[in-house]
């Protein structure tokens, strides 16, 4: 029992990392195009999948780990704040990109 409860501790951890890598990639590759000569704005949205991905995995571990301590019966802990970030990265998934001036 100690052993799944200590999973889901790690799966929720993990999680939260995931989902703020996840806000962090698209900033990032703008930041990145703004002071790059040979990457330009266009360019930064091909960080989208990469951001949707992480948002993704974010929600599906802090969803195993939620249902790991709802097994056991214990209280959740970090998984609330990935789940939260998972959420928020797949609300943003179907907006479309706007150019942005530099």
């Amino acid at each position: 029992m100690h052993a799944l409860d200590a999973k889901s501790r790690t799966r929720a951890w993990v999680a939260l990392v995931l989902g703020l890598a996840g806000i962090a990639v698209l900033p990032a590759a703008i930041e990145v195009a703004r002071r790059s000569k040979r990457i330009g704005l266009l360019d930064a949205g091909y960080a989208i999948p990469l951001a949707f991905l992480l948002g993704l995995l974010a929600f599906v571990m802090a969803r195993r780990a939620k249902r790991n301590l709802q097994w056991l019966q214990l209280r959740e802990g970090p998984v609330a704040g990935g789940r939260a970030v998972g959420r928020f990265l797949r609300a943003f998934r179907g907006l479309p990109t706007f150019p942005l001036s530099p």
